[in-house]
């Protein structure tokens, strides 16, 4: 799998946010779970919808929580919410691979 430039990105801040946590709480390594089985479903971005469209509709609320990414001016939002339970997310943004954990 070839690594973009926003796929970078995200690990860096992944990276770092885990950092940051580390250094300020009493982060146990021994609790992560890492190995083949997985706990959650990753979300596969498929399609997609306007983000006024939906809240014109009133399928996502004025104060609902995003994370964003952004590529040669193309947005795609992600609903916090969703990524809550799946943890991963992924699809594609302007041809190109992306992955996104929280």
């Amino acid at each position: 799998m070839k690594f973009t430039g926003v796929m970078i990105q995200l690990l860096v801040l992944t990276i770092l946010s885990v950092t940051v946590f580390a250094q300020n709480s009493e982060f146990d390594i021994d609790r992560a779970i890492i190995g083949e089985e997985r706990h959650f479903d990753p979300f596969y971005v498929k399609e997609t919808s306007e983000l006024k469209a939906l809240v014109d509709a009133g399928k996502v609320g004025n104060d609902e929580e995003l994370l964003v990414l952004e590529k040669n001016d193309q947005h795609l939002a992600i609903l916090t919410r969703h990524m809550a339970y799946h943890h991963v997310a992924q699809g594609t943004l302007e041809n190109e691979p992306w992955l996104l954990t929280f």
